[in-house]
Order: structure tokens, then sequence, then C-alpha cells
């Protein structure tokens, strides 16, 4: 069993890291790396921090890296199991003796393995980070390595389980798992800091916290507590540092982190449950179990194993089997007529050829089939969330319908954004609609214009509440996130090829946003600060460089296709 694991994993990790995706993974870890170098993110106990010696920076780094990478790693390796079910590769897996069990915890591996690259790359930028800042020259690679090992390494361990937990589970594989995740992993985070859990603090944050803020209270009395990991507001003033050791790992401590890979393992062991092995019936299907071929003559099912000598089978039985062989070998191997040299392809009519090839856009024929197809398989109850959103937006306050309803009202259609760009590659009809004459000038404008259609739809009732109170920077803020949010679904789309990207992305903005009023990613005016500071002009002059971004992401596209 461990070989077959081994090799599964083995086979998938070198598949994923020779990918464009996996290149863009890495510049992004070293992104979030210089964030940290260069001052922007750092961890803070209210106007203290401690110098950058190897133990501070090997707890912050471990700390940023379990905090990001498992927002955004969970979207990085949740892809493993689809990406077979869609090649094809899962069928051929399926017809094999292999286990449930063993194909899945062959996939956890490659999972852990893939996020741990990740983790060597942090733990060598935190070497940067203190000689970059030159507190302390002499580097300990204990101090800097163990907080990676016992807090990082077993939150990784995790997420690559539930990664491949949501990939198992029906109702949890698609856009709306990933959009669940945010929601998770933030309880997951907080709810073991708020009731002193150690066991299901997944990021470590509890234990680096109760250290930290023990150490701040021994040595400075006017402490008032205070643990952040993150920006600091520039008004803060320059924190006061002094000398830390590091952590003490004790048996308490690290007993909770190595129990998240018993964790691990059950979630991996409750997704082998829900797993179907790639059958389209699903795994609890009812259905019944056909075990032969059925011909036109026949009325039953010839058994398998009834051609040749099948034990058990009777003559009859095997001389039926032999003619259905005989007659599948016959069909297959039988020569297709061949084509006619003279047929002829019938003209279209002249007003046929002008509306398919005109140069006039928009073309409401082809935004209205836009429409549909992102409204295309949406229930009652999503129409229903969306009409209640819209009359909460007229009937409530004015300040609540700009900072709490808007941001729900533009959230609600992340699912049906998503799509924007990526259906062609996800559906396989690319080389069909970039075919289509002028589709780069046409269907791409169309399919931006069907989600502008649809975020003016779902936040219409909060403009009508704006324009009637003439609250005209509000309104110019909303029209400034109705344009941004269609514009960046797109061009996410149509670089990456899937909607998983703007459906982790988006939730992000929101929390960080309008939910908490930091003006810099407020894309739709919540809090006031936003307007102000003059995001809104930022945010519509965004929505035009993501359109351009889009335009050259289809071109490419449709060059390689």
């Amino acid at each position: 069993m461990v070989r077959i694991v081994f090799q599964i994993a083995k086979a998938d990790f070198l598949e994923r890291v020779r990918r464009h995706s996996y290149l863009v993974t890495l510049l992004a870890t070293l992104f979030l790396g210089y964030q940290v170098v260069i001052g922007n993110i750092g961890m803070f106990l209210g106007d203290y921090r401690g110098v950058y010696n190897s133990a501070w920076v090997g707890v912050m780094m471990a700390m940023t890296s379990t905090l990001f990478v498992t927002l955004v790693g969970f979207y990085v390796v949740k892809n493993c199991i689809e990406r077979d079910r869609t090649t094809g590769v899962g069928e051929i897996l399926a017809a094999t003796p292999m286990t449930r069990s063993q194909y899945l915890f062959g996939k956890w591996l490659s999972n852990f393995a893939l996020l741990a690259t990740i983790l060597i790359v942090l733990a060598g930028c935190g070497i940067v980070v203190q000689l970059w800042r030159g507190d302390e020259a002499h580097i300990d690679l204990a101090a800097i390595l163990l907080p990676f090992v016992f807090l990082s390494v077993p939150a990784m361990a995790a997420l690559a389980a539930w990664a491949v937990f949501f990939e198992t589970v029906p109702g949890l594989r698609g856009g709306f798992g990933n959009v669940a995740w945010f929601f998770l992993w933030g309880v997951l985070l907080a709810v073991p800091v708020q009731t002193k859990q150690p066991w299901a603090d997944m990021a470590g944050i509890a234990a680096v916290e109760k250290t930290l803020m023990d150490e701040a209270q021994r040595r400075f009395p006017d402490y008032k507590g205070g643990f952040s990991i993150g920006g600091r507001a520039g008004d803060a003033g320059t924190p006061t540092t002094f000398v830390w050791e590091g952590i003490h790992w004790t048996p308490g401590l690290v007993a909770p982190r190595a129990g998240l890979f018993g964790i691990a393992a059950l979630l991996v062991g409750i997704g082998s449950l829900f797993f179907n092995r790639f059958d389209p019936a699903g795994r609890f299907s009812r259905r019944p179990r056909r075990t032969g071929i059925r011909t036109p003559g026949s009325a039953e099912y010839a058994a398998p194993g009834v051609v040749g000598s099948g034990a058990g089978a009777g003559a009859g039985e095997r001389a039926e089997g032999a003619e259905i062989a005989r007659l599948l070998v016959a069909a297959t191997t039988a020569s297709a007529p061949r084509p006619q040299a003279d047929h002829q392809l019938t003209p279209l009519p002249d007003a046929v050829r002008r509306a398919v090839s005109g140069k006039r856009f928009p073309c409401p024929g082809l935004v209205a089939a836009e429409v549909r197809l992102m409204l295309r398989g949406q229930r009652k109850l999503w129409y229903a969330g969306a009409l209640g959103l819209f009359i909460a937006g007229l009937a409530a306050p004015l300040e609540a319908a700009r900072g709490i309803v808007l941001p729900l009202c533009w959230l609600w259609p992340v699912l049906v954004w998503s799509p924007l760009g990526a259906r062609e590659a996800a559906r396989g009809t690319s080389q069909l609609v970039f075919s289509a004459p002028r589709a780069l000038g046409r269907q791409l404008p169309a399919a931006w214009c069907a989600g502008l259609l649809l975020a003016i739809a779902t936040g219409g009732g909060v403009a009508v509440r704006l324009l009637l109170a003439g609250d005209v920077p509000a309104l110019g803020a909303w029209l400034a996130g109705a344009l941004f949010l269609p514009s960046l679904a797109l061009a996410l789309g149509t670089w990456s090829g899937t909607g998983k990207v703007f459906e982790g992305i988006l939730p992000a903005l929101w929390y960080i946003g309008p939910m908490n009023h930091v003006a810099a990613f407020d894309y739709c005016g919540a809090g006031r600060a936003a307007i102000e500071a003059g995001m809104p002009l930022a945010y519509a002059a965004g929505a035009v460089a993501l359109l351009v971004a889009a335009w050259l992401g289809r071109r490419r596209q449709m060059r390689r296709s």
C-alpha cells in the first residue's frame, strides 16, 4: 500500500510542478516574502515587537505562511482529483486494483509536497529578512526552521487533507466549495483562539499568541495586550523593540501540532466514503448493474467472460458470446463510406451573413445569449436571495444599504461571475467560439456586458436609494464597483482558464475591504474613507486595465487554439 501511495503522489507532484501555474505560485510566494522584507507585513504586540533575530524572524515567517498559505494554498492544490476526472485519467485508474483510500492518500501526499515547497521558499525568505533588517547578523538555522517544523508543516498537512475532502464530497467540489472554504478558514482560525483549544488550532496562533503576550506582560508593565500579524497603521508610531529568545518547544506545545496529522488522516478517510471512484452515477447510486452487452436480437445480457472458456458457461452461451464478438469486430472494422467529392455547401442568405459578420456592437442578441449562459442552471433559491437583497437595498437605511447590503448583493453572484472568460476552456468549446467571425471584438465584450448587467440588477436597489438621496459620490463608487467586478472576473478567467481564482479572491476582497472598511480594498465605497481617498477612481481605472488584460489574454488563447 505504501508503495502505491508514494507512486501516485510522485507522479502527481511531478506533473504539477511542470505547469506554468506552479511557477506563478512560486512568484506569488516570493512576493509575499518580499512584503515581509520591506516591512509591509510584520508581527506586533501592540506597540512592541521583537528585534529581527533568528527566533523572531522564524516565528514571524512561520505564522505568515500558516495564515496566508492556508487561505490561498487551498485554491492552488484543490484540483488534483478534478484534473483526473476531466482528462479521463481517473477512468483508467478506476480500472486498476487500487483502492479509494490508496488513491486519496496519494493525492493528499502530493498536495502536502506541493505546499512544502512553498514553505521552503518562505524559510529562505526568512534568512533574507534577517540579513536585510540587520538587527542581528548571526543566523541560527534551528531557530528559523523549528517554527516551520512545528507550526507550518502540520498546518499544511491539514490543509492538504481539507482540499482532498472538499474534492470528494458532493456539493463542495465546485464553486460553492471554493467560497465556503474562505468562511471555514476564518472559523478554523478564530474559534481555537477564542475557546483556547490548542488541539483544533490549525495555524498555531493560540500557542504563539499566549507565549508572546506572556513575554510582553513580563517585560513591559504598561503593555495593554494586542497581537497582530500583517500591516500596521501609518500613524501608530515606531514600535518599541525587545530581544526575544524564541519559543521553548515543550511536549505540551508539540503534541497538539502532531495531532493535526491525525485529523488530516481522518479527513481523507471520511472523504474516501464519499469518493465515487470516477463513476458518473455516484458513489451511492442504486441503478441496476449491467453485467454484459445487449444485442438487438437477444433477450438477455451476456455475462462477462462468456467468450472463451468461462467456468460454468454452457455451449449455447459460448456460441451466443462468440456471435456477439463477431458482430462487434465486424462493426468496428467495417470501412466507412467514402465522402462524395461533389458535395457543395449552401451559402447563407445575405441577411444572415450580415447579422453574423456585422461590425456593430453591442449586439443585443449576443449579450442576451451570454446572460442566458450565465444564469443557466441557477435554482429558484438563488433568484429568491437576489430579489431579497434587492428589496433590502431599497428598504434599509441609507448607510446600512451602502455599507452592508451592497457588499452582500455583489457577493451573492460570485459563482455566476466566476465562469466569465473561462467557460470556453472549461467546456471545451474554445475552438468553436474562437473560430466565429470577429470573436475577439464581439464575444468578449458581450460576456463583459452580461456581467455588468448582472451587477446592475443585483445592486440596483442600493443604486436607486443613492439616486433618490442625491449622494453623488457614493453613486460614483457604486458605478466603479459595478464596472470593476465583471472586469476582474473576465481577466482572471481568460488568463487562468478557471473560475476558481475569482472565487477565492472576491470573498477575500469582500472581507478585507467593504466589510472591514479598509479603504484600499473597498471596491464599492462601503465606507466613507474609501470615497474620500479617491478609491472609486482607482477602481474605475482598474476596471479598464483589467479589460485590456482580458483582451490580451483572449487574443493569446485564440492564437494558441
